[in-house]
């Protein structure tokens, strides 16, 4: 049964001609921790599934689960980690992941989300930004092979025999769990923590989670915010189990509902949005394989009888395209709900999800990391028009407005920054002061970055960004840590990088670079080398462009959005295989 929130905008409470709205809701907001949230969804639904991991065969009820992260909490207490330490996540969707997440809140640990995309470089700009104490990772993940990463991190542990870690690269850093059966000399098997613990630890564990505070930081995730490299965005148990439950009464989860997660755990789509949006309804959270997977998405569908999907546009795109070539290999007759982030839903695609996969309700959520994530979201009684060309309403017990260059608040239909408040903003930027103050006002303020424009009946319409991010296939990424290390080429004197227009991934990445030497031009098999193994993949420019010079305003400062015109033109009129661009070197 679909949960109904009821919602209104009070003319008590706004001037309907200003851009402001707020959410009101007669739904209260949940005071609890996530370990306090899954206890009492583990006496209330214990024998449903709760988690399933389909490629792994390997599937928990709330019951099951909840004694798994009891056992792991107390492990990671004996490993001499206190409250408040961190814990980072290297991995892709695996079971330990889920353990991990819910085990840090219940031993009062706060759980740092490490792209499982990183390299050596920006791993340890990780571990050190975040203080990481404890890293858990699998032995490898497609091409990146994580033991290899850490041994090259900190070379001298390879011959330790002790699973502690001392190394001046990594200060903070003093045990590396791995997660597959193999063991590896210097860090310990993820299996251990589930014994290597005593009645002390236990208690300690009661101790910690019945102290534990709603509002205290429980998770690190790294975002390029509106400025500068990534910063962890420290998010409490208030901010993201709240906005967990008010998704999932948009969605009518309930104790029936399966929801299919192709989405990474490592993002707030996967972990917040996904995860926790099934704890707080008692429904179940599928994942279909460790990484995106169309054809996995659909046959965990089909053979678990999923109700509801997630996705950015692209992953919907796949997992029609692949319905469509091979119909009689699934079976989708449960499906019927979605939920698209990352960005706004093209109006064909909504009507083929709709058509072919049977998604009656494709919901569009808009928001950042730093605010839990989700601040807008479509409801299933919204028009057409406003599903494909809206992010929605504001959602309940937040306030949203939109503010011109001098921090005024505008009128509805102008177009300007999109400033966000109430329980889901961030506590802060983690031991960051100065770029929390930068993107939280004194007022509590979030300042977005993002440009929009409120209707008169409170859709929000996303037309752009005030700064220069770029969004590719949902991967947030600022382009100024790409170019300072574009930088460090010995042939590079300058690097622009920008979004330019991709039909797959929505944005992919150009740089445009002046030459030291022009007469030794760099190829894009010159760039991928200086890159790979260094940056994650997916920050490594697609498009490379030698320029001379770049347009410069009266100040001085590059024109991007005069660079992004005229490369997407040029892009447009010249075929791939005449940009000198080998596809094959980025797959």
């Amino acid at each position: 049964m679909i949960r109904a929130f009821r919602r209104s905008f009070s003319q008590k409470n706004q001037l309907k001609e200003l851009a402001y709205v707020n959410g009101v809701s007669d739904t209260p907001l949940l005071a609890a921790t996530i370990s306090q949230r899954l206890r009492t969804q583990a006496l209330k639904y214990a024998k449903n599934p709760f988690q399933v991991f389909y490629q792994h065969g390997v599937s928990y009820t709330y019951e099951e689960f909840d004694q798994r992260v009891d056992e792991i909490a107390c492990g990671l207490i004996a490993l001499g980690l206190e409250k408040g330490d961190r814990i980072g996540m290297y991995s892709p969707n695996r079971p330990e992941w889920s353990l991990i997440q819910y085990a840090a809140a219940r031993a009062d640990l706060i759980l740092v989300n490490v792209n499982p995309a990183f390299q050596t470089d920006d791993l340890k700009y990780a571990l050190n930004l975040a203080n990481i104490k404890v890293l858990v990772m699998p032995e490898q993940f497609s091409k990146s092979h994580y033991v290899d990463i850490v041994r090259h991190l900190i070379p001298d542990h390879a011959t330790s025999k002790s699973t502690t870690i001392s190394s001046s690269m990594v200060p903070d850093l003093r045990h590396v769990i791995v997660c597959d059966h193999k063991r590896h000399k210097g860090m310990i098997n993820f299996d251990e923590l589930y014994s290597n613990y005593s009645r002390r630890d236990r208690k300690e564990m009661e101790k910690r989670e019945r102290e534990c505070d709603f509002e205290a930081a429980t998770n690190i995730q790294f975002t390029s915010g509106t400025t500068g490299y990534p910063k962890g965005a420290t998010l409490t148990h208030h901010n993201i189990l709240n906005n967990s439950f008010m998704l999932g009464g948009y969605m009518g989860y309930d104790s029936e509902t399966k929801i299919c997660l192709p989405v990474p755990l490592y993002h707030c789509f996967g972990m917040v949005m996904g995860s926790l949006g099934a704890l707080n309804y008692g429904s179940t959270a599928v994942y279909p394989c460790e990484g995106f997977n169309p054809e996995m998405s659909l046959k965990a569908i089909s053979d678990l009888g999923c109700h509801v999907v997630y996705g950015v546009p692209i992953m919907f795109s796949q997992t029609h395209h692949e319905y469509v070539q091979n119909r009689d290999k699934y079976n989708l007759e449960t499906l019927n709900r979605g939920v698209m982030a990352g960005s706004i839903c093209p109006s064909e695609l909504m009507k083929k999800c709709n058509k072919d996969l049977g998604i009656e309700y494709l919901s569009i959520a808009y928001g950042m990391t730093e605010t839990s994530p989700v601040s807008f979201q479509t409801k299933r009684s919204d028009p057409f028009e406003k599903q494909v060309g809206t992010v929605g309403q504001v959602h309940p017990h937040a306030e949203v407005k939109i503010i011109d260059e001098d921090g005024k608040t505008l009128m509805r239909g102008e177009k300007g920054e999109i400033c966000t408040r109430g329980y889901c903003v961030m506590e802060g930027y983690f031991n960051d002061p100065d770029k929390t103050a930068e993107c939280i006002n004194d007022k509590g303020w979030m300042i977005t970055g993002d440009q929009g424009i409120l209707d008169d009946e409170g859709y929000l319409q996303i037309v752009g960004r005030v700064k220069d991010m770029i969004i590719r296939g949902g991967e947030n990424i600022f382009p100024a840590e790409i170019e300072n290390y574009l930088l460090k080429h010995p042939n590079i004197i300058d690097a622009q990088v920008i979004a330019v227009k991709d039909e797959k991934m929505g944005e992919e990445i150009m740089a445009c670079v002046i030459l030291q030497d022009p007469i030794e031009p760099l190829s894009h098999t010159d760039i991928y080398e200086f890159m790979h193994g260094h940056v994650a993949h997916y920050k490594i420019p697609k498009y490379i462009r030698h320029v001379k010079e770049y347009p410069l305003t009266v100040t001085g400062k590059v024109k991007k959005n005069e660079m992004r015109d005229e490369n997407n033109k040029i892009l447009s009129e010249v075929h791939p295989d005449d940009w000198e661009y080998d596809f094959n070197i980025f797959v």
